[in-house]
């Protein structure tokens, strides 16, 4: 929601008119006028969602340790190399809630 209006405040009062130039360039685009709408969603907001996706990753890796095999893995199909990103994001070895002990035999 606050993204969504953040694009329509600045794109409405065309706020970001900056590098006209460059970024109808960069974009392949030729109306000066969206200019505003090209930086606040392509550039600002885009970069705020990624930002957002790797907190909220980073703090499910935190809590539950099972993704971090699933990453690790598509690191190793993206890179060819192996990584260790428990040691990496210095990630706790043990689990975040300890397991009970096993319950004890009653006779």
């Amino acid at each position: 929601m606050f993204r969504t209006a953040f694009i329509s405040i600045v794109t409405g009062n065309q706020l970001m008119d900056w590098f006209s130039e460059a970024i109808l360039f960069v974009f392949g685009e030729t109306d000066p006028h969206r200019m505003s709408f090209l930086i606040s969603d392509r550039i600002i907001s885009q970069l705020g969602a990624v930002v957002a996706l790797m907190a909220i990753t980073y703090l499910v890796v935190r809590e539950l340790p099972e993704p971090l095999t699933i990453l690790e893995d598509i690191l190793y199909l993206l890179t060819g190399e192996d990584h260790d990103l428990q040691a990496t994001l210095d990630l706790p070895r043990e689990p975040a809630v300890e397991q009970p002990e096993a319950a004890t035999k009653s006779d």
